[in-house]
């Protein structure tokens, strides 16, 4: 039996795991690291890395999900950087 040779687009990939990433149940943080370290990896092998950010709840689909990082109500950062990440979920991200 061949092995039939399939490509795809990164960006169909990334496109892909970036909605799994902000679209989620909050109960999938191990769906999401499996995301992360798979999306990372073809990234990087691509020449293809060019970072993330953590996702604010304005970037989540649902009301409820735990961010990847709070803001002011303003869309500004919070001074202060611990404050920044009480309570989140490192899972949360979009990649570039």
């Amino acid at each position: 039996m061949s092995t039939k040779r399939v490509t795809f687009k990164v960006r169909t990939m990334l496109d892909h795991a970036n909605h799994i990433l902000s679209s989620s149940k909050d109960s999938d943080v191990g769906v999401r690291e499996g995301v992360i370290i798979m999306i990372e990896e073809v990234l990087h092998r691509t020449n293809n890395y060019n970072g993330f950010c953590y996702l604010n709840r304005t970037h989540l689909t649902g009301s409820n999900q735990v961010p990847g990082i709070n803001i002011n109500e303003d869309g500004s950062f919070i001074e202060d950087y611990n404050l920044r990440f009480v309570n989140t979920d490192s899972t949360r991200r979009q990649y570039f």
